[in-house]
């Protein structure tokens, strides 16, 4: 159990024992699924908590800390949001190898920069890209800029064909509908051939042009 009076994972605010960010952490790796907890940890990351501060919480409980050590492995700041976050999970606990995130990309026919959410570049020359595609997306007139869901796929259409120019050689779109039923997501994966963790590597160098 932990220690109510260690300063370094409790403090008092208004006579009340609240933990510290580090142990709260914690207590979501050890109680939630590493889908659902890798989010946490990511946004904790892109708040400023360091992967040090939380592995050295764990030496205050006498349990097993396999799980903290796996988010800790996986979780990464530059995660957009949590769903991206969740995606991100899902795909890792699927087995499939996992992705790099937040890549930026340029159409070399228009100059255009884009940025996506994950790619695969393979040793076998393949580039797979995944975008997931959040509802707000085609509804939310702060995203879509007020054009009508028609325009706003046409756009996303454009974008893919950039992509292509871009060196992308699979296209991947995904929803929050899909990442939560987990087999919609895992059928687009394995239709696109993204290789289970420990196939084929990852290709050095820029993920694309």
């Amino acid at each position: 159990m932990p220690d109510m009076n260690n300063p370094k994972t409790h403090h008092e605010a208004s006579g009340l024992s609240l933990i510290s960010p580090a142990r709260t952490l914690v207590e979501a790796a050890i109680d939630l699924d590493f889908r659902f907890a890798l989010p946490i940890f990511d946004s904790a990351l892109a708040k400023g908590i360091t992967k040090e501060e939380i592995a050295a919480d764990c030496v205050q409980w006498r349990i097993d800390y396999a799980r903290v050590f796996r988010l800790l492995r996986y979780a990464n700041e530059r995660s957009e949001n949590g769903g991206e976050s969740l995606a991100r999970g899902t795909i890792i606990e699927d087995r499939f190898l996992t992705p790099r995130i937040q890549v930026t990309v340029t159409d070399p026919q228009t100059n255009t920069e884009h940025r996506v959410d994950f790619v695969w570049k393979l040793d076998d020359g393949r580039v797979i890209v995944a975008e997931y595609d959040g509802t707000q997306k085609y509804v939310d007139p702060a995203m879509t800029d007020n054009r009508s869901i028609q325009e706003v796929v046409a756009k996303e259409r454009a974008r893919d064909e950039g992509l292509k120019r871009a060196g992308a050689t699979e296209i991947v779109h995904f929803t929050y509908a899909d990442v939560i039923e987990r087999t919609p997501l895992r059928v687009k994966l394995l239709k696109a051939r993204v290789p289970p963790d420990g196939g084929i590597r990852r290709a050095a160098g820029p993920v694309m042009r």
